[in-house]
């Protein structure tokens, strides 16, 4: 990750990154599910707490970094507002 970092812009390595992120977090419950066959439910239904903690603390993450996602892409399509300087007309004096 850190070669990945080094060799692409600043603001498209960390996009490329939390998108990594995001997909692993996001589906590490759903290959929980496939490789063990449990899952949140019956996590729940079994009384095993850590694992249902552990579950749901992946899925928040998940959630809150796609969040961030959406952010940093919005970021990156968005023109730049600022780019060019105010013409002398425009500036609040």
């Amino acid at each position: 990750m850190l070669f990945h970092a080094a060799c692409r812009p600043g603001m498209k390595a960390w996009f490329e990154q939390w998108s990594l992120f995001t997909l692993l977090a996001l589906l590490l419950p759903v290959m929980n599910l496939l490789t063990t066959g449990h899952w949140l439910p019956s996590y729940w239904l079994a009384g095993d707490l850590s694992s249902v903690g552990f579950e749901v603390t992946v899925l928040v993450f998940g959630l809150m970094s796609l969040g961030l996602v959406l952010f940093l892409r919005r970021k990156l399509t968005a023109p730049e507002r600022y780019s060019k300087p105010a013409k002398r007309s425009e500036a609040i004096s």
